[in-house]
Formats: structure tokens, sequence, C-alpha cells
């Protein structure tokens, strides 16, 4: 994540839950679900802007050969 990203205290919160989760040995792919899930569920409480939720996204899903910038993605995104 982005430092300059004003962070929610329900944001640590989804934070916390999803490392405990990764800690208890739930299969990654259940608790990448479930942390967009609850990303969705904030934005939908207006606890995260849509950008922010985006730009979270574009962190999560990186992958190494990733050719195109977060920026990129997060502007396609917001505008989708």
């Amino acid at each position: 994540m982005n430092d300059d990203l004003d962070t929610t205290p329900e944001l640590h919160d989804l934070l916390r839950f999803t490392l405990t989760c990764m800690g208890l040995g739930i299969p990654p792919e259940r608790v990448v679900g479930d942390f967009r899930s609850g990303l969705e569920k904030l934005r939908q409480q207006g606890s995260l802007s849509l950008r922010d939720m985006a730009r979270i996204r574009a962190q999560v899903d990186k992958r190494p050969d990733d050719e195109h910038e977060d920026e990129e993605w997060v502007r396609g995104y917001t505008a989708g």
C-alpha cells in the first residue's frame, strides 16, 4: 500500500483479519477473495473511496511480470 493512503480503523481491522486468516492456514485464494469483498463493503459504507480501493486492489493483484503501471490500472478501474 502507498504511504499516502489515509487508512481508517475499519481498513486496519480488515488487514488484521486478513493476516490472521493467512496465519491460520486458510487457502490464499479464499483469503484474497474475502479481502476484496471486505474492501468493497468498506467502499459501500463510505469508509474507503473508490480510488483508494482501486489503489489497494492494484497492489494486492500486482504480479512480478506486470508491465502496466498501477496508476493506469486504477484509472481504468475507477472509470469502469
